[in-house]
C-alpha cells in the first residue's frame, strides 16, 4: 500500500526546489505538448474547421479546449505549458499535495485522484509523471473514461520498468512500474490509442550525493517511510560510485512512457 500522506508531505516540501531540479520532468512535459501539437497539426489538414462532441475546436491557427482536467499538476510545469500552447476555456488542476502557485485562471482541486470525484464532460485529461504512484492504474483509466466527453482525449506520461534502474540494481525500494505493453492492454477496451512512445533518458551528475539531493528536491524520496541513516547513505554512495561511474560522472536512468488516447 502506498503511504499517500507521506507522499503528499514530501512533495509539498519539494515544490520550492522542484523546478530547479526537475530537468527530466520538464522534458517529459515538453514531449507531451509536442505530441498534442502534432496530433492537431494532422487533424487540421483534414478539417479546415471542425467542432467535436468533446468540446474541442481545432483549426489551422490554433486549438481550443472547452474543459481541461489535469491530474497531479504539482508545481504547474505542464499546466503552464498547456495554457501557453492551447486555448483552454476552463482549466481544473488536481494534486494530492498542497500547491505553491498556479496561474490565476486555474481552478485547483486538492485530493487523491484515485478516490476523488472527477469533473464531468472533460474535453481532455492530462497528466505528467504522476500515475506511476497510483495503487490501481487500471481503475484510474476506467474512471477517466467515464469523466471524458464523447471522443474526449487523454494525454498521460508514466514511467516504465527501467526507471531509476541504478537504484533497483542496488536493491533500493522502488515502485512497481508497468511496461508500455501492460499499459496498452489496460486501455485497449475503452480508448483508441492515437500515439504511444517510450524513452530512456540518462541524466548525469557529479556525484551520487547530487543524485540523492536531486531526488529529494523533486519529492521522489517518498518510497521509504524511515529516513536513511548516515551509515546507509555512505554505503549507498560507495556502491553507486563503484557501479555507475563513467568518466567521472554518475548516471541516473529515467524511462518515460507517453500515451495519447481518444475515448471510444
Amino acid at each position: 500500500m502506498r503511504d499517500k500522506v507521506l507522499i503528499a508531505q514530501r512533495f509539498s516540501k519539494a515544490w520550492k526546489t522542484y523546478e530547479e531540479y526537475a530537468v527530466v520532468q520538464n522534458q517529459i512535459a515538453d514531449n507531451l505538448i509536442v505530441m498534442l501539437q502534432n496530433y492537431f497539426a494532422v487533424s487540421a489538414k483534414q478539417n479546415a474547421v471542425s467542432v467535436g462532441q468533446n468540446g474541442v475546436l481545432f483549426q489551422r491557427n490554433g486549438v481550443s479546449f472547452q474543459r481541461v482536467f489535469e491530474v497531479g499538476c504539482g508545481s504547474g510545469l505542464l499546466t503552464r505549458k498547456m495554457l501557453a500552447n492551447f486555448d483552454c476555456k476552463s482549466y481544473i488542476a488536481n494534486d494530492i499535495a498542497d500547491v505553491v502557485s498556479l496561474p490565476l485562471q486555474v481552478e485547483f482541486r486538492k485530493g487523491d485522484a484515485e478516490s476523488m470525484d472527477f469533473p464531468k464532460d472533460i474535453s481532455i485529461l492530462v497528466s505528467a509523471s504522476c500515475i506511476q504512484w497510483f495503487e490501481n492504474i487500471g481503475a484510474f483509466f476506467k474512471k477517466a473514461h467515464k469523466a471524458l466527453a464523447k471522443d474526449g482525449l487523454m494525454l498521460v506520461s508514466s514511467f516504465g520498468k527501467d526507471n531509476l534502474a541504478e537504484f533497483a540494481a542496488l536493491g533500493v525500494q522502488s515502485l512497481d512500474y508497468l511496461s508500455l505493453d501492460e499499459l496498452l492492454q489496460m486501455v485497449s477496451e475503452d480508448f483508441e490509442v492515437l500515439d504511444a512512445q517510450e524513452q530512456h533518458i540518462v541524466q548525469w551528475f557529479n556525484s551520487p550525493s547530487d543524485i540523492l539531493r536531486s531526488l529529494k528536491a523533486t519529492g521522489v524520496n517518498s518510497l521509504g517511510k524511515v529516513p536513511w541513516s548516515k551509515s546507509r547513505q555512505i554505503d549507498f554512495i560507495e556502491q553507486y560510485g563503484r557501479k555507475f561511474c563513467t568518466d567521472g560522472k554518475f548516471s541516473l536512468t529515467y524511462n518515460p512512457i507517453y500515451l495519447m488516447m481518444k475515448k471510444r
